[in-house]
């Protein structure tokens, strides 16, 4: 009896050591293999081809992987690729699987505007249902957000060889017209054209819609974007003297560029001026129309700051022994306010270093 019930404590200890193998392989490809699918690119526009790229990490080496993508489209329609096989090398742990959408084995939609869903089944060598997920968007602009003066691209796809499109936009509150055009297609069925965002155009959402007169489709060519203000760039502030004596006016340039490059010529600025002990001065630019820059003075007084009587190397001056040296910070600071038309984008900028 002793020796039987040995035996049985035996055979379930084996037993359950094979069991444990058993979860333990299973649990890997189940649990262990991370899987990533990206889109690439995440977004573009309507008519144009996206890269799936499936990853697979920990993969078991020898052994043979299936997998199926799918993708549905913004009006609900959903497409298969044909099953995509890979098998991996002894000792090979990663692999990655790339399927173009659309293709003429993974036939679908691209000519929708919105978000495209997109996964991934693994077949074998355990079937599991959506080991990766993954989005990305189909647009007709080729952006969703804008600056001033920025340019915005459109493209659709799917109409007919030399149709007739309308494309307008206009403003999401109060429904105002800024742009409308009639465009005929290309021979491969897309309608291409392009808006100027106005320095003055409204911060708003915007709604871009395109109306063709022979193309219908199941979910109608209407995008949303906004257009924000626009960021100004200022390589430098240039002063006109390095040094300047007690009394006298020191002056300030500088150019300020939109986002397309165009030079501003409305409109003022705020000039912030530093000093070593932190007390600025603020100074108003004006438009000068001959040199194409902001222009601003500030008038120097006969007991402008002085730095403490010393021995040691001054930081900013850099000068040794007593001295009584009037010393300005290199860095300046403009401010861009929304006055006469300028958008507020505030703007740092490193100049010389006059000294008083």
């Amino acid at each position: 009896m002793r020796q039987a019930w040995v035996l049985l404590c035996a055979g379930l200890l084996l037993l359950g050591l094979v069991t444990a193998l058993s979860i333990n392989s299973i649990s890997r490809v189940y649990a262990d293999v991370p899987y990533s699918l990206n889109p690439v690119p995440a977004f573009t526009q309507e008519g144009k081809t996206v890269s799936l790229v499936l990853t697979v990490n920990n993969a078991f080496g020898g052994t043979p992987y299936e997998f199926r993508f799918s993708v549905t489209d913004p009006a609900g329609r959903t497409v298969q690729s044909p099953l995509q096989n890979y098998t991996t090398l002894p000792g090979q742990s990663s692999f990655s699987i790339l399927v173009g959408y659309p293709s003429t084995t993974f036939s679908g939609s691209n000519s929708l505007a919105g978000k495209y869903a997109t996964w991934v089944d693994q077949i074998l060598p355990v079937a599991m249902p959506k080991v990766a997920t993954s989005s990305f968007v189909l647009s007709i602009t080729d952006n969703l957000a804008y600056e001033r003066t920025q340019t915005v691209g459109m493209q659709a796809s799917r109409y007919n060889a030399s149709e007739s499109v309308s494309v307008t936009i206009r403003t999401q509150t109060t429904s105002t017209l800024v742009f409308s055009q009639t465009v005929l297609a290309t021979p491969s069925g897309l309608v291409l054209t392009s808006w100027k965002i106005p320095r003055n155009a409204t911060i708003d959402n915007y709604v871009l819609t395109l109306t063709g007169t022979t193309t219908f489709k199941s979910l109608a060519d209407v995008q949303p974007f906004s257009v924000r203000v626009a960021t100004f760039s200022i390589a430098s502030i240039a002063s006109a003297k390095s040094a300047y004596q007690r009394t006298e006016t020191m002056n300030f340039s500088f150019q300020p560029l939109y986002p397309d490059g165009t030079i501003a010529s409305t409109g003022v600025a705020l000039l912030t001026l530093e000093r070593p002990d932190r007390v600025n001065a603020t100074l108003t630019a004006t438009n000068d129309n001959s040199s194409q820059t902001f222009r601003a003075s500030f008038k120097t007084s006969a007991y402008n700051h002085k730095f403490a009587t010393t021995n040691t190397r001054h930081p900013n001056c850099h000068r040794h022994c007593k001295h009584e040296l009037r010393c300005w910070t290199a860095r300046q600071a403009q401010r861009v306010h929304n006055v006469s038309g300028w958008d507020h984008a505030p703007v740092w900028v490193s100049s010389g270093l006059p000294t008083v």
